[in-house]
């Protein structure tokens, strides 16, 4: 299979296995019997009425505003992915979650969707450490760790309380997390093995696992059946307007 074949499908299943999820909690909480969720009570059940997660879905999970370090406002960003072929984005600013609501009139759409999301931005042993919260209901922020298992494991934790689904951003940017430090988030239910982003080293280097061999090394300890851990490619869109001398990190490059 060709490398670009091999995204799209990782893509298919993370958003599969996100909107599956998210659709299966809400269930949950309206149950007459669950506890009301962190963040008050679920809203409507909107993930399985809008997007059928038996077929493919093209999508991405990583996306940055100007509510953050991306160069445009979330109304452009979202309305580039409505328009170029998406059934849904995730708007993930640092250490602040976008409310899906602002974007209902963007979903008049059919099957186009905007996730709530938020890129939990923290530092740990003199590293960067990231997760994405999505599909949460309020926003987690950030902080400074010990260690980057302290920060993979409160992160990840805060999000599962919330009934969201944690992704763990790009290991190799700041060359921050090892197969050890995954394999310490036996929580976290997705890991992005690509990014669009130019000075993340996807690829690793001569010394130093690609995000695909630190995936490997996750999925070779846990085990493929009950314990894995699903590789999605990502944008991790910054830069939405062309121009900029330096390499972007724009859209359209996790699929």
């Amino acid at each position: 299979m060709g490398m670009r074949r091999r995204w799209n499908a990782l893509l298919v299943i993370g958003a599969a296995a996100v909107l599956a999820l998210a659709s299966w909690r809400e269930r949950a909480w309206s149950s007459s019997d669950a506890p009301e969720p962190p963040g008050g009570p679920p809203g409507p059940l909107r993930f399985e009425q809008t997007l059928d997660v038996e077929v493919f879905q093209r999508g991405n999970l990583h996306t940055h505003t100007s509510r953050s370090d991306g160069d445009s406002e979330p109304r452009e960003v979202v309305r580039w992915y409505r328009d170029n072929g998406y059934a849904f984005v995730a708007l993930t600013d640092h250490n602040q979650r976008v409310d899906p609501a602002m974007f209902r009139d963007f979903e008049a759409q059919p099957n186009f969707v905007v996730l709530p999301g938020e890129e939990i931005t923290m530092s740990a042993e003199g590293r960067q450490v990231h997760v994405n919260a999505l599909c949460t209901r309020a926003t987690i922020g950030g902080g400074d760790f010990p260690t980057k298992g302290e920060a993979l494991s409160w992160a990840v934790g805060r999000v599962r309380a919330q009934g969201g689904v944690a992704l763990i951003n790009h290991p190799n940017f700041d060359w921050a997390l090892t197969g050890g430090d995954l394999l310490g988030a036996p929580a976290a239910e997705l890991l992005e093995i690509h990014s669009g982003h130019p000075y993340v080293h996807t690829e690793g280097d001569a010394a130093r696992p690609s995000h695909e061999a630190l995936w490997d090394t996750v999925l070779t300890a846990r085990g493929f059946v009950g314990g894995g851990i699903v590789g999605v490619a990502v944008d991790d869109l910054h830069q939405l307007v062309a121009g900029s001398n330096a390499p972007a990190a724009g859209p359209g490059r996790g699929f």
